[in-house]
């Protein structure tokens, strides 16, 4: 069974000069493998292209609230496919330090979960203020079109619940000519107070690759 494991890891404060001190503590099961998809692969070394191999989870984000550090969330992929992607994102929330998880799937984007992507790949988390959580994730379907786009979500309860996920830039690309294609997402969350800040503004990047022009 692929689990998700987290390190935990305490610092103690060093003398002036020395280096800091890193203490392994322990490792901690955040989620296990749950999703059945209908597409999935049987094991082995020529797994088929446009499947879903189960057990497998990669690619983690990991955030931790500013407000309370005994509450974390991780996002990841869970499905991963053989030839790119993952069927879905999962994530895992802990409000004890790492001692124990919720976990679940990030709602409503593939088809694995109820929606209507085919794959969905680059999770990514952070925290904002009053304990509100923002992911990020690539969605895309392949065919003659192939459609990319970032999903968006919000949880307001500390990465127990989730919203249905905001579509917040849709690429096609058609096959027969040098349309975009958008991939490596990522979300931060501006919590400085100082002058030239915005307290709560979310920020999302992407790269958008295309067979004519470098990547942006």
């Amino acid at each position: 069974i692929c689990v998700l494991a987290l390190i935990v890891s305490v610092f103690a404060l060093p003398a002036e000069g020395a280096d800091l001190p890193q203490v392994h503590v322990r490792d901690s099961q955040a989620s296990i493998y749950t999703l059945e998809p209908a597409d999935s692969c049987e094991q082995g070394d020529d797994v088929e292209e446009g499947c879903s191999q189960p057990d497998t989870q990669a690619d983690p984000s990991v955030a931790v609230n500013p407000s309370n550090p005994l509450n974390a969330v991780a996002t990841f992929q869970e499905g991963r496919d053989a030839a790119r992607g993952a069927a879905t994102l999962g994530f895992a929330t802990t409000f004890n330090g790492g001692r124990t998880w919720e976990t679940g799937h990030l709602p409503g984007l593939t088809i694995a979960v109820g929606g209507h992507f085919k794959r969905s790949s680059k999770a990514s988390v952070v925290f904002g203020p009053n304990d509100h959580v923002y992911a990020t994730g690539v969605a895309f379907s392949f065919g003659n079109l192939v459609r990319t786009g970032i999903a968006f979500w919000r949880s307001t309860d500390g990465g127990r619940q989730w919203s249905q996920p905001i579509l917040i830039a849709v690429d096609n690309l058609y096959l027969n000519n040098r349309d975009f294609q958008i991939d490596r997402s990522w979300v931060t969350v501006d919590l400085g107070s100082g002058p030239g800040h915005h307290r709560g503004r979310i920020y999302v990047a992407w790269r958008r690759i295309s067979e004519a022009s470098p990547v942006f």
